[in-house]
């Protein structure tokens, strides 16, 4: 999983846990972000706009093709 907060222009990678959570330990430092999601076999989803309040779980809009 990785995250923009340019609108895609960069992507920086999160680290899986081993709690099966996705974190950023320097933090994304947006209030909102592009979250892009690859499969093992390399297709990838992308949701712009994606609100970063703590403690929400958000649900994608799509899936893998």
């Amino acid at each position: 999983m990785e995250v923009s907060t340019d609108q895609g222009k960069t992507w920086k990678a999160a680290q899986r846990t081993t709690y099966n959570f996705f974190e950023i330990s320097s933090g994304v430092g947006a209030s909102s972000a592009w979250i892009r999601v690859t499969s093992r076999a390399g297709s990838s989803v992308v949701v712009q706009n994606v609100p970063m309040p703590p403690d929400v779980v958000r649900s994608a809009t799509k899936n893998y093709a």
